[in-house]
């Protein structure tokens, strides 16, 4: 919680005479929230903006700042609280008249120490706000909607967590003031941080302090800074479930919420602590946050090309059109979201850790022969990912490697791990298998399919052995993905011995992909495309008459 206040009053003592300014006043502010405050004139709008403001003191009750009640504060506290959270766009402007618009703004930009950084940003906050034609106007020549203007983009400039709008379009046209109200709403959007921001918490790696507020300017503590990581990381909490923390003489003070993810990130040897503690509690430093990574990241590919040398630890590739040739990495292979939708290829790799796939597109990571891991972990949200093995890898890898797409990343449809082979339908139980690890699949399905030409019956055993899953299948023509028979599901025990094409086939041989996907207990375990051939002929051949 950004700022809360609890039961606020102020009183005026004018001779003797008391008057209540505001009284009872119970309000939350969370980071990154739009509030407006209505009311009739003279029932306290200003005072209460006052008194948020540390412009003016309160009587009655609590005010608390990110949790820290502030009864104790004195004038020197107050100071430090109005430069680090307020930024006010005042009734009377509040401008310096013999100062330009340009320089007005750049007086909430000192932080700068570059002179060309700070006019840089002045004037983009002043061309959006409308007065970039105004730039080099002294104060005292602007009319009343020009000072609130240059007002309002000093105040955006300040980059403070609050900002304070005592009726911001009071001297403006309709028109403005629509733009100026949009402008404040969404000057969060502007922040340098918004868009890595919005990618963590749609990664799911970055949640914020509560379901409303992210408090993007709050420091981080060091439990909570290992859960973003370990997030990141897709590191399994149940393989570290038995992590034992009591080395540590601290490890009580972990919180619930951030024990699984504090013990995979020791259980994985990349948090040693401080001493003899892990002091989660307390705000992490840059410096040790740059040390976690130096733990779990041992190279980085940021380059285009091809790479031919064995990798010592894990390494993170940030860029698309990268091939890996003949080489082993010692930790993770991380795809990166630089890798944005572009192809890498593994080509001979052999990935002693897993395969993590954060980036990459339907372009696709290509898995060639020879390659291996022990397992592979899709975790793209923003877009559709494929992870395509060939037919020499996948006679390799199949019988161990274990494949997992997160519950975000299977959002998008595409999205997909597939193992390619040949040999077709045949394969599918070890394929399936595969990409959904704890599943025992049993279907018996033929390799290729035969039909006459000018009939849509086709002779095809479908058989599910399961005693429980239901599969779905599908048939389509590579060519222009057209499905070529209705869909069908096969409850567990049931089969069937023909199919219905949805159109009569000619003479010739189709490729065509079939897409297998099972479900248990109504919900979804994995998908599988794998290919075969339709043959249809005069006469069905001998071996299926």
């Amino acid at each position: 919680m950004l700022l809360r206040l609890k039961n606020i009053g102020k009183i005026y003592d004018s001779n003797d005479i008391l008057t209540i300014g505001i009284r009872g006043i119970n309000l939350d502010f969370d980071y990154n929230e739009f509030v407006t405050i209505e009311g009739e004139s003279g029932s306290g709008k200003s005072t209460l903006l006052n008194v948020i403001g540390a412009n003016d003191s309160y009587e009655e009750g609590e005010l608390y700042i990110n949790g820290e009640e502030t009864s104790h504060y004195g004038a020197t506290e107050w100071e430090k609280y109005r430069e680090k959270y307020i930024a006010t766009v005042f009734q009377d402007f509040n401008i310096i008249e013999n100062l330009t618009v340009l320089e007005n703004v750049e007086l909430a930009l000192l932080r700068f120490d570059d002179k060309k950084t700070r006019r840089e940003k002045a004037r983009e906050l002043i061309e959006k706000v409308g007065l970039i034609k105004q730039i080099n106007q002294r104060g005292s020549k602007l009319s009343g909607g020009e000072k609130q203007r240059t007002v309002i983009a000093r105040a955006l400039a300040k980059d403070a967590p609050i900002i304070l709008a005592d009726e911001p379009t009071g001297n403006l046209d309709v028109k403005s003031s629509r733009e100026i109200a949009k402008l404040l709403k969404d000057v969060s959007k502007d922040k340098w941080y918004f868009e890595d921001v919005a990618m963590a918490v749609q990664m799911g790696t970055y949640n914020g302090r509560s379901n409303t507020a992210m408090a993007p300017d709050a420091p981080i503590t060091r439990q909570e800074a290992m859960t973003v990581v370990a997030r990141a990381l897709e590191l399994d909490y149940d393989a570290y479930a038995k992590t034992d923390l009591s080395a540590f003489s601290d490890h009580s003070e972990i919180s619930n919420w951030a024990l699984p993810y504090v013990r995979a990130m020791v259980g994985a040897d990349y948090i040693h602590g401080r001493t003899k503690g892990l002091e989660p509690l307390d705000n992490i430093t840059r410096a040790e946050f740059a040390q976690i990574f130096h733990n779990i990241i041992g190279s980085y590919i940021t380059v285009k090309g091809t790479y031919d040398k064995d990798i010592k630890g894990s390494v993170l590739i940030r860029t698309d059109d990268v091939e890996l040739k003949n080489l082993t990495v010692d930790g993770d292979l991380i795809i990166g979201c630089g890798a944005a939708d572009g192809k890498i290829v593994l080509d001979n790799v052999t990935v002693k850790g897993r395969l993590l796939v954060w980036g990459g597109g339907t372009k696709a990571v290509y898995c060639n022969a020879g390659t291996n891991m022990p397992a592979v972990v899709v975790a793209r949200v923003d877009d559709a990912v494929k992870v395509i093995y060939d037919r020499d890898s996948t006679l390799a890898v199949i019988d161990t490697i274990k494949v997992r797409i997160t519950e975000r990343a299977k959002q998008h449809k595409e999205t997909e791990v597939i193992f390619y082979d040949v040999s077709g339908l045949r394969e599918a139980q070890k394929q399936l298998n595969a990409i959904v690890a704890d599943s025992q699949i049993a279907l018996t399905a033929p390799a290729h399919l035969y039909a006459l030409v000018g009939e849509q019956s086709v002779k095809a055993e479908f058989v599910n052995n399961s005693k429980a899953d239901t599969y779905k299948i599908e048939i389509r023509r590579n060519k222009d993905n057209t499905l070529i028979a209705d869909a069908f599901e096969l409850a567990a025990g049931k089969s069937i011995s023909t199919l219905t094409l949805l159109e009569a086939p000619e003479f010739g041989n189709v490729d065509c992909t079939v897409t297998i996907t099972a479900y248990r207990d109504g919900k979804q375990i994995g998908t599988l495309n794998t290919e075969l051939t339709l043959h249809t002929a005069y006469l069905w051949p001998k071996e299926v008459q």
